[in-house]
Parts: C-alpha cells; structure tokens; sequence
C-alpha cells in the first residue's frame, strides 16, 4: 500500500499533538512496511498513491480542499476527525487579537470563516514572495471563501470513505455537532503512546533540571492552553513547576502575560524546549503534569504523562476520560479554583493511580497503526 497522510500546512512550523501523531503514526505505519508518505498543504503529487490519509476537520477549509483533490483524482480518502468543541474558548478564553476577532466576527463560525480567509490572503502573498512562507504552507488556504466552516466540515467527511475518531465520545460529539455520518462511514483507532515516554529516564532530566518533585506542563504557550490560569491556580501552593513549550508567534500577547506571571510565581519555570531524553525524562521525574487547555480532543501529552508514571491533572473539555477513566484529576479550564483543587489532590495523592499499566502497551502505535492498516484494506477492497 501506498498511503498520503496530509495534514494542516503549518504542522511543523507550528508543533502540536497533531504533529506527533502524524509523525508516530507515519514511523508505525512504515514498520509494518507499508509504504507511508506526509505531504503538507493542498497542492500534493498524489501519483501513484493508493490512499490519502488527511488528518483534522478542524481545519475545514484545507481539508476539505485535500479531500477533493483525492475525489478529483480517483484516490480513495479517509480522514482522522480531530475534534474540538471551541465555542467556550471563543467566549472565555481567547485574548489580544483573538478576542477582537470574535467580536467582529460576530459568532463561532464567523472567527472560522475570518481565519480562513486569513490563511487564504496569507497563502496568496507567500506565493507572491510578500512575506516569508512557513514549511509546508504553500497553497494553504486557497479556496477556503465560501461555505461555512461547518458546511465544509460536513462536506469534507462526505468524501471521505471513513472517518476516524480515537474514541466513540469523540465520534458521538462529532455527530451531535455536525449530524450523523452515512451509516458504516465511523471507524474508531485510538491513539497511541511511544515507548519512549514509557521508559523515559527520570536522571537523565533531573541532571539538567535538578531533584525534587515538580509539577510539569507542556504545551505551546498560548490562549488555548490556558498557561496563565495554571500560574495562577500555582499561586500560593509553593508547588515547583515547569512549563515546556515555545511561544505561539500569532499569540504573542499572551505570551507576554504569561511571561508576566511567571515572574511573579516562585519556584516556576519555562524552557522553549528540551533535548529528546531530557524531554521524556521529564515526563517520568515529573510527580504531576497538567494540562488546563480550554479545549483538547484527547490531550496526547496527558496520556504521555500518565504512561511515564505521572500523576495527570487535565481538562475536563476533553475526551481523555475515555483513556484515563478516574484515574486522573478532570479540571475546569474555567475555574483558576477547579485547576488548583486538582492540581493539589494529584499532589498530595500518596500514590500515582495506575495509569502506567492501564495505558501502555494497550495504547501503542504499533496497535494504532495496525488498525489503520486494516481500515486502508477494507477501504481499498471495496
């Protein structure tokens, strides 16, 4: 088999979750030898390609444009959802020029439509040599006028011979928010785990770090991840923590608040970004990781967390339960309150819960891609 995995033009300009999971899965896909590609943007050479894998309909524009690329081509499509619920964080939790977006544009769908034209007149003048192109982003956007974001979310998992969701929560949001799917259409794939956070070496961190226990938060430092909440819920508690993650370049001014604030908090760090090793030590020397996020799908970094051994504090606007159950601590993105509450019960909890044997190797992308595999074949024998 031959597999296209396409997904949003600045997924390495812009690292996140979708980023390791297309890159995990691509890895897993090609030890089981199949023949595995990633292509960004929406003008892909999709010669001699058997299937094309797009990945995020929250990126409805570029998707749907991938998607009919595929139709146009006679190449069977299939795409893995993604899906976030952003109308809270529209409301609550957007900042700077987010939040005077929203107002202008007058409703959730309306932002979307705002920021894909955005990215269609930011594409137009990458291409024009106007400004610098990110990695992966030509053409991203181009076409994205017009129909609704919501329209183009329905539009895109119509051409798609399954979409994917990593949980049946996940697939039954989806469905509330968009309608049903045509019948056989859903398929579940959950996600997977890396053996390296697994066996991550707590020395390997602590050598760079120091010893002693610490609370951990990775993440892009940004509106949506809710940074500044969690300072805030730290405040008073004396609890070391470090934040990882580099600044979001389109949401400097929260940056700066964050910065602010992280002055202000004792015993609480930042670093951009750490060496592979030191990075998943840090994982497993951590005696907490939180993830505040005003919205996540599932939260990769939390399950990450949980399979290195640490206690996981994280948003309860997530499908993460349908991984962790109750052996986490669900927070309220909302509450500063809801975050410290759960951030000093995993504390002081005497004992992890056993996340470490509940996830792994039960979540691996080995698995992950195994059914994937199957999900290609059974779309390529039809």
């Amino acid at each position: 088999m031959r597999i296209l995995l396409q997904s949003r033009a600045n997924l390495f300009a812009e690292p996140g979750g979708d980023t390791r999971q297309v890159m995990e899965t691509l890895r897993a896909l090609r030890r089981r030898g199949v023949r595995a590609n990633v292509a960004l943007g929406t003008n892909a050479d999709l010669s001699g390609v058997d299937l094309v894998h797009c990945f995020n309909l929250t990126r409805a524009a570029e998707t749907l444009q991938k998607a009919r690329q595929a139709r146009r081509r006679g190449v069977p499509c299939v795409v893995t959802a993604i899906h976030h619920d952003l109308r809270e964080y529209n409301r609550l939790g957007r900042v700077g020029l987010g939040r005077w977006a929203f107002h202008l544009a007058g409703s959730d769908d309306g932002l979307e439509r705002l920021r894909a034209i955005f990215h269609a007149a930011r594409g137009a003048a990458e291409r024009a040599g106007l400004v610098g192109a990110g990695r992966g982003s030509r053409g991203a956007g181009r076409g994205a006028r017009g129909a609704s974001t919501v329209d183009a979310r329905r539009r895109a998992a119509a051409l798609a011979a399954r979409v994917i969701f990593h949980c049946e929560e996940e697939r039954a949001a989806f469905e509330a928010a968009l309608g049903p799917l045509r019948p056989g259409a859903a398929r579940i794939v959950p996600l997977g785990i890396s053996e390296e956070f697994v066996n991550g070496d707590p020395a390997r961190f602590r050598a760079w770090f120091g010893a002693g226990d610490f609370v951990l938060a990775v993440g892009r430092v940004e509106d949506l991840k809710n940074q500044c909440a969690v300072l805030d819920a730290l405040g008073g508690t004396g609890l070391p923590a470090l934040f990882v993650g580099e600044v979001n370049r389109r949401h400097r001014w929260y940056a700066r608040r964050f910065f602010a604030k992280l002055k202000e908090t004792p015993n609480a760090r930042h670093a951009p970004r750490l060496p592979p090793a030191v990075f998943t030590g840090a994982f497993a020397a951590a005696r907490v990781h939180v993830l505040a996020s005003w919205s996540e799908s599932a939260g990769l970094v939390s399950l990450e967390a949980g399979a290195a051994g640490a206690r996981v504090v994280t948003t309860a606007r997530s499908f993460a339960r349908a991984y962790l159950g109750n052996d986490a601590w669900h927070c309220d993105p909302a509450s500063v309150g809801s975050i410290r509450a759960a951030l000093l019960a995993a504390w002081r909890a005497p004992e992890p819960p056993p996340l470490k044997a509940r996830l792994y190797p039960r979540f691996s992308w080995e698995n992950a891609a195994a059914e994937l595999a199957r999900v290609y074949e059974e779309v390529l024998g039809e």
